[in-house]
């Protein structure tokens, strides 16, 4: 099979953009970088976007009303919405927004754990765990190939955990995910968090919406600190999309909204997506998979499948202990 991978940023250089053709169809797997070449821009026939974070979307934003009027976005309904809330509110910057927004609207919304039939290949999408909304694919056709996106596991926890049945069969499984090599990253992280927090009466955190929320609920859960615990209101449009897809950002009595700037008198934990930038940027919290959990994920799979790995695994590989993998490059990868 040929995988042609593109490198999202040169100066972080990660691949997470697959480019392949299964029964004769061009397929992007995530779109994170834009492409140059405006005949394999043209070519493209199905685009399959597995979460809303920019390295996995950015191509396409820049891309999209290059596209042909029949090229197949595909995606879970979260992630949709996700998508053209942060075009819509701003949190991604690019010209033509309001054309890109009526384009991307007609992403195709697919629900998870169902077999769709799109006549060439069936597909389906499963609960990646990484962020909400975020999905994992199988392409059934001549070959079986299963890509990941992000993936996350967090013990005991239905909404940061992949959910996949057992048995999948698949001649390529293709890993996309940063931090593989470590393990624990997770709880370090957020255990750091809470004892920063433990030291101050005030406390303001600037995050990606999706992780002021797995703070906020962390904390709210973890926390024996009496300090109550505000989402700004420049999260309320993600707030609100979680919770009408089903999902709960507040579920303790100690998470509630800042409607009244009360951040400017009252103590307490205060998150923003785009406020306090001025005390801290971006927590480095890992929403991905570790390599300690690899062997429970594999263990879903017939042990011939061959694992392609890609984003930052290229970086350090002399650890990885694998029986059949193939390192995907930037560039035409023949597997």
């Amino acid at each position: 099979m040929r995988i042609e991978g593109f490198l999202t940023n040169e100066r972080e250089p990660k691949i997470t953009s697959y480019f392949l053709t299964l029964n004769d169809k061009n397929i992007m797997l995530d779109y994170g970088a834009p492409i140059k070449d405006s005949i394999k821009l043209k070519s493209i026939d199905l685009i399959f976007i597995s979460h809303s974070h920019l390295d996995h979307i950015y191509g396409l934003i820049n891309d999209c009303l290059n596209l042909r009027n029949d090229t197949r976005i595909i995606t879970t309904t979260t992630t949709k919405r996700l998508i053209l809330g942060l075009l819509s509110h701003g949190l991604i910057n690019t010209p033509n927004i309001q054309m890109k927004i009526i384009r991307l609207s007609k992403i195709e919304e697919l629900l998870y754990d169902t077999l769709y039939d799109f006549t060439d290949f069936k597909i389906t999408l499963y609960q990646s765990g990484h962020i909400f909304g975020s999905a994992m694919i199988l392409l059934e056709g001549e070959k079986k190939i299963f890509y990941t996106g992000d993936i996350n596991y967090y013990p005991n926890s239905k909404m940061l955990s992949y959910i996949i049945p057992d048995n999948i069969y698949a001649d390529y499984l293709i890993i996309d995910g940063t931090n593989v090599l470590r393990n624990d990253f997770k709880k370090q992280s957020l255990t750091h968090i809470k004892k920063m927090i433990e030291t101050y009466d005030k406390f303001y955190i600037n995050a990606r919406p999706e992780k002021c929320v797995m703070i906020a609920k962390y904390l709210a859960l973890e926390s024996n600190e009496d300090k109550k615990i505000y989402y700004m209101g420049d999260l309320e449009w993600f707030l609100d999309i979680l919770i009408e897809e089903g999902y709960e950002p507040f579920s303790n009595l100690k998470i509630k909204m800042d409607n009244n700037n009360s951040y400017k008198t009252n103590n307490g934990i205060y998150l923003s997506s785009v406020l306090f930038k001025e005390y801290n940027n971006d927590f480095n919290i890992g929403l991905h998979i570790s390599m300690n959990d690899y062997i429970s994920f594999f263990s879903h799979f017939n042990s011939s499948v061959k694992i392609l790995l890609g984003h930052f695994f290229y970086k350090n590989i002399d650890d990885i202990n694998l029986p059949d993998y193939y390192v995907l490059k930037d560039g035409i990868n023949i597997v």
